[in-house]
């Protein structure tokens, strides 16, 4: 129950974020924090070793920082908040929102590029050579406990 409970939280600060991002293009680091933290009370509450959650912060931090040094395109905010949800969900479960992140991305950018420009967000989109990339975590966390969710109902 606590798992969920935690995942609900990150849930909420994960669309918080989404919505600064969009507005800004900036990760506040708040936000990335309430992320840590939830990781950190899912750690004390005993549902699975500290190792566990040690193991997926250092696999998605190093995945991450990776990606941003060689890419130039995944920003500090990202990083940040992509060391903190594998803190929060372990190696493998972390490693899996890295993946549906970029794939939802690379979905979103392709859906741009064939769509006509008559829609005003496309347009906007369009034109920008930057765009921000929590809502695409967010979208992924959200598949991700969704499906922890339905698989232990």
């Amino acid at each position: 129950m606590i798992k969920y409970f935690s995942e609900l939280v990150i849930l909420i600060i994960l669309i918080f974020i989404s919505i600064e991002d969009v507005k800004t293009m900036t990760v506040p680091a708040s936000g990335t924090l309430g992320v840590f933290l939830s990781g950190a009370f899912l750690c004390l509450s005993g549902a699975e070793t500290p190792a566990f959650y040690f193991k997926g912060w250092l696999v998605l931090t190093f995945t991450a920082f990776i990606t941003a040094f060689l890419s130039k395109g995944l920003g500090g905010g990202d990083v940040k908040l992509f060391s903190a949800l594998g803190f929060a969900l372990g190696a493998l479960e972390g490693i899996k929102l890295f993946v549906y992140s970029f794939l939802l991305s690379g979905f979103f950018v392709l859906l741009i590029k064939i769509l006509p420009g008559r829609i005003v967000v496309i347009n906007r989109l369009k034109q920008k050579k930057e765009m921000p990339f929590v809502p695409f975590i967010a979208a992924s966390a959200f598949l991700i406990f969704t499906k922890n969710l339905l698989y232990c109902l």
